[in-house]
């Protein structure tokens, strides 16, 4: 009788290739993006400071790698003090090309009426050629790029690049997140004081609003702990929402309670709620 553990063998490994070459939406564990993968990889990161000009930046840096080369996902956080708009932004890392004399730009693919600014710029450096994306949310900022391990290579690694960055997508909350968290974090400790009634009329509005909110949100994986801040019109209308970590989850979140109805009060409002994590 012949042993079927040569047989099982093949099976597992036939199988283990299959579902690598299979599609994958792969989700941030740090940030609120998803891109898609043609075979699924598992990205190794790395996580640094740089100074610059304007300050110290914070960058993540996530590859991922298969048979032919290496994919970058960098993500790119900018310091307050670096008031540039996305546009300046671009149009510096056009100009640091430019003024390599080693650097031949190709092409030059802005796209500013998207869901983020973004630019996809190729060029030649020597004999390589070289494919990177710049997507910018406020001051943060995400770059892909891509290198080949053989230069027979480079133009199939590009082209999954592409695809790769076709796929970005982002549940981003407005650019004000960023510029105006500090002034709603300082309302929002201080309002209970000045309007505890308020508050206490609202409590039960807002209860059964949060409970009907994450029942309705509780597929938007994955299900992170989220901090919401709400700010509330003088007509006790909900006029718009921010929430921290700015996941798919606290999107979700946002937009369930953004024209929610409370008591009218006074003066605008800001209410600051933590959502803990919620089992699927």
């Amino acid at each position: 009788m012949k042993s079927v553990f040569p047989l099982l063998l093949v099976l597992s490994t036939a199988l283990t290739i299959s579902s690598l070459a299979e599609a994958q939406v792969w989700l941030s564990e740090i940030d609120n993006l998803q891109v898609e993968l043609y075979q699924r990889m598992f990205p190794v990161a790395l996580s640094y400071s740089q100074q610059s000009s304007f300050g110290m930046i914070q960058v993540t840096n996530q590859t991922f790698q298969d048979e032919l080369g290496k994919y970058e996902l960098i993500l790119l956080d900018r310091p307050s003090e670096d008031s540039r708009t996305p546009l300046q932004r671009i149009d510096e890392k056009i100009k640091q090309l430019q003024q390599s004399p080693r650097v031949s730009l190709l092409q030059v693919d802005p796209h500013l009426d998207s869901q983020l600014p973004r630019v996809r710029i190729d060029w030649y450096e020597g004999d390589s050629w070289h494919l990177e994306y710049l997507l910018i949310d406020g001051l943060r900022e995400y770059h892909l790029r891509s290198d080949s391990f053989a230069p027979t290579d480079r133009q199939e690694v590009n082209q999954r690049l592409q695809r790769i960055a076709e796929s970005f997508q982002l549940a981003a909350a407005p650019a004000s997140y960023y510029a105006g968290w500090n002034a709603r974090a300082v309302d929002a400790a201080i309002t209970p004081s000045l309007w505890p009634d308020w508050h206490e009329k609202s409590q039960t509005n807002l209860k059964k609003a949060l409970a009907l909110a994450t029942a309705s949100c509780s597929e938007a994986n994955p299900l992170t702990p989220a901090e919401l801040v709400l700010e509330v019109s003088e007509t006790g209308l909900v006029a718009e929402a921010f929430s921290s970590p700015r996941g798919k989850y606290g999107r979700c979140l946002e937009l369930e309670l953004i024209g929610l109805q409370l008591p009218p009060t006074s003066a605008s409002q800001t209410l600051r709620i933590h959502i803990p994590e919620t089992a699927p």
